[in-house]
């Protein structure tokens, strides 16, 4: 009761780990352990006082409820066992298979996936060849077009002067010497 009265919690909490603690005791006025730390508004004892109080309560049920069982309890109780294992091991089975299973399947997956990557990439390996190829015949078009007129240019300089006769160079026409006209 001092304990409670002080609001010392980490008294309280030693004493619930020894046997023979009256945990039911009341001061002269008739007031419980609960009651005190309440009044002395020490709500950290209050709260592990009735927290205590819970877990005795729960652990007298238990107890009443396994007093209560039939005889052959035992019994049902490791056939539930067994069971309950098979089971587990059903179950660890089954997630084996599906493992393997997902795992097969994420390798099928995957090379089909590095397939089809490798089959466009071959593609567009094929059209880009194909595009060059193209592009490098028409450039070979365009410069043979453009080295045949550069050639007709060259080997044809009459076509760059079609008015030029003998007549308009004044050393070839005859009237152009005085001497020879009276």
């Amino acid at each position: 009761m001092v304990a409670v009265e002080s609001g010392h919690l980490s008294h309280v909490e030693e004493m619930a780990k020894m046997d023979g603690v009256d945990w039911e005791t009341k001061n002269k006025k008739g007031e419980s352990l609960e009651d005190v730390a309440r009044k002395m508004k020490h709500g950290a004892v209050l709260e592990f006082l009735e927290q205590r109080k819970y877990e005795a309560v729960a652990e007298v049920a238990t107890v009443a409820r396994v007093a209560e069982l039939p005889a052959n309890a035992l019994e049902a109780f490791e056939a539930l066992e067994v069971k309950q294992s098979e089971e587990k091991e059903e179950l660890n089975t089954c997630l084996e298979k599906e493992k393997e299973e997902f795992e097969k399947k994420q390798i099928q997956e995957k090379e089909d996936f590095e397939k089809n990557q490798s089959q466009e990439k071959n593609e567009l390996e094929e059209k880009q060849n194909n595009a060059q190829s193209q592009i490098h015949q028409e450039f070979n078009i365009k410069m043979s077009k453009l080295e045949m007129k550069l050639e007709a240019l060259v080997t044809s300089p009459a076509a760059d002067h079609p008015t030029d006769h003998p007549s308009d160079h004044p050393t070839d026409h005859p009237t152009d010497h005085p001497t020879d006209h009276p």
